[in-house]
């Protein structure tokens, strides 16, 4: 799905594919799956939060 995606992309002209994953241990078979079809680590972003009180 994901080949047919950049595929289509890349047929309407596009020339860049981005996706956004969290960087949580859990996202691992994710990454990997990114990885595989090509894409490579450009950003890592980091998580804020604080309750409120």
């Amino acid at each position: 799905m994901l080949l047919d995606a950049m595929q289509r992309l890349t047929a309407m002209g596009g020339k860049h594919a981005v996706v956004v994953s969290a960087t949580r241990a859990e996202s691992d078979p994710a990454r990997r799956l990114y990885e595989a079809v090509g894409f490579r680590r450009v950003l890592q972003f980091e998580d804020w939060e604080r309750t409120l009180l």
